[in-house]
């Protein structure tokens, strides 16, 4: 596709990064606005953006390193620590990044006493606006695609970062569709169970209908990743979300009686 949108002497702009500033930018403006619509501390994500923007970028590139040993050459501790900190180098793990992200926003909300599911309930629409953003960087650049198929819709990526040269499944547009299919049916499942109405419930339940969709969007995937056999990272890490969120979702729904007015 298109990997590089611009090249000016030693500067290159990657149609990845373009996309990952856009997505970050959008995601925060889209928080902030509703942070403060709801009368919540935006000072609090302001003060520690900082910080959650270096700890999401670090692990992001600590867990793509150790699951893609030997990708930024010869193995070696100091040349793999070297590699991690150059942000601006190809080559970050998303479930890193929300690793990274997480903890330090969690260990904030800890110390300042805010609660970290009120601050998910506010930032889970710019959140998956800005997943979809960063998918289509990763379309563009020729990231996290996936295998061959024969399907009409595969296509054929004219990128060095894709081992296949023949049709492949799309899995980057297929996240950017999941997304938008959980966002724009929101209301529609609401009404059609109302308990999903109560606090956090529909935040929870849409980021368990993600994580199952990410668990089956693995077994399209072609690009390399650390695996146990068959098994690939991305299946362990988003089994393991959706069976924890469906269980917490479960667990909610029997405590609440939908029928009391």
């Amino acid at each position: 596709m298109f990997p590089t949108l611009l090249k000016l002497g030693p500067f290159t702009l990657h149609s990845l990064w373009l996309c990952v500033v856009i997505a970050i930018l959008v995601s925060t403006l889209l928080t902030l606005k509703k942070a403060k619509y709801q009368r919540m501390d935006v000072h609090f994500l302001l003060d520690h953006s900082l910080s959650l923007l270096i700890s999401a970028a670090f692990f992001s590139r600590l867990v793509f390193a150790l699951t893609n040993w030997g990708y930024f050459g010869p193995p070696s501790v100091f040349g793999t620590l070297t590699q991690i900190i150059s942000f601006w180098e190809i080559g970050y793990s998303f479930w890193g990044a929300v690793l990274g992200f997480l903890l330090v926003f969690i260990w904030h909300c800890r110390r300042k006493g805010e609660s970290p599911m009120d601050w998910l309930e506010t930032t889970i629409t710019p959140l998956f606006i800005g997943i979809m953003i960063g998918n289509f960087g990763q379309f563009l650049d020729g990231q996290a695609y996936g295998k061959e198929t024969i399907l009409p819709w595969g296509i054929v990526f004219e990128s060095t970062n894709v081992k296949y040269t023949v049709p492949i499944h799309p899995t980057q547009i297929y996240s950017i569709i999941i997304i938008a299919a959980i966002l724009l049916t929101k209301k529609k499942v609401i009404n059609k169970w109302p308990i999903l109405s109560e606090k956090y419930n529909w935040t929870i339940f849409a980021l368990s209908t993600y994580a199952l969709a990410r668990f089956l969007l693995e077994f399209v995937r072609g690009d390399d990743t650390f695996q146990i056999g068959p098994v690939r990272i991305g299946h362990i890490v988003t089994f393991l979300l959706f069976a924890h969120l469906s269980r917490v979702l479960y667990k909610r729904v029997r405590k609440t009686n939908p029928h009391k007015k």
